[in-house]
């Protein structure tokens, strides 16, 4: 039973949903680019938003000891490629297997440390684009109250909110019972984690000027980033299928773009955002192939 569950089984499912995924929506490589240096350098902060996300996951895992960051990058990267299989709970293994199986790390103990990593990483993508509120048609009492919200659960309620998760999931599963507490996730990390999803929200600026004459203003920044954590939370829709594409056409609409230009570059940002992890995947299976 122990084999059903390895790691490499587990991979071999996240490729097949992968593929599956791509073979569908092939139609949305029909796209003219308008300016190159623009497509360029949008890749290149994309690229450096996915290696900083492997630092705060590293940093993430230091209590544990004897993690190095080739297997931090591809833990994260390979086990990461789950959510194109249905449900949230194949990342969460991928990467746990993937660690115990390389360094015989706890499961659990990785599990819980990702579940607290993916918590911050949310709250961070919405405060990043929480910014964007002020450029559309919403009165300020919400945008502040949103904002004030987001603060009060980041600053305050963060631990609270974790000692509940944690101990609702011992319930559910008492083989996720600790020992020992989480070690704290710290503003440092959290703050690069905001840096992280600043950088692809300047990356997707710039792939809108590069694909469109209509982009808009600075607000493509926080578009992205709002859309793309309010996709991380929906559980059933494989990566936030659908439901980031359509937040992403409803913040460019709200900026102004015409609604089939606004399509047209939710439906780029995918395709961009897969290279991206597809790149960082594929340095990972390299990295993977070394011996611990």
């Amino acid at each position: 039973m122990k084999r059903l569950f390895s790691f490499k089984y587990f991979l071999y499912l996240a490729l097949l949903f992968l593929l599956i995924y791509l073979v569908r929506e092939q139609r949305f490589a029909n796209l003219e680019v308008l300016h190159w240096p623009s497509l360029l350098l949008s890749l290149l902060l994309l690229f450096g938003g996915f290696a900083l996300l492997a630092v705060v996951w590293h940093r993430s895992l230091e209590g544990l000891g004897g993690v190095s960051f080739r297997h931090a990058f591809s833990s994260l990267n390979l086990g990461s490629m789950g959510k194109y299989i249905p449900g949230k709970v194949a990342t969460l293994h991928g990467i746990s297997a993937y660690l115990y199986e390389r360094l015989q790390l706890s499961r659990k103990r990785t599990a819980l440390l990702f579940v607290q990593f993916n918590l911050v990483y949310v709250l961070t993508g919405f405060l990043a684009g929480g910014a964007l509120l002020a450029q559309l048609d919403v009165q300020q009492r919400y945008w502040y109250a949103l904002w004030a919200g987001l603060l009060l659960v980041f600053f305050i309620g963060f631990r609270p909110i974790m000692k509940v998760l944690f101990r609702l999931l011992t319930r559910l599963w008492p083989r996720f019972s600790m020992d020992a507490p989480l070690p704290r996730f710290g503003l440092w990390n959290a703050g690069l984690l905001l840096a992280v999803w600043l950088l692809w929200g300047l990356g997707f600026h710039l792939l809108a000027l590069a694909l469109s004459p209509d982009a808009p203003g600075w607000g493509n920044v926080f578009s992205f980033p709002f859309a793309a954590a309010a996709g991380n939370l929906v559980i059933i829709a494989p990566g936030g299928l659908g439901v980031r594409e359509g937040l992403l056409t409803y913040v460019l609409r709200g900026q102004g773009m015409p609604g089939e230009t606004a399509l047209t570059l939710s439906l780029a940002s995918r395709m961009w955002f897969l290279l991206g992890e597809l790149s960082a995947f594929a340095l990972a299976l390299l990295w993977m192939r070394r011996k611990p």
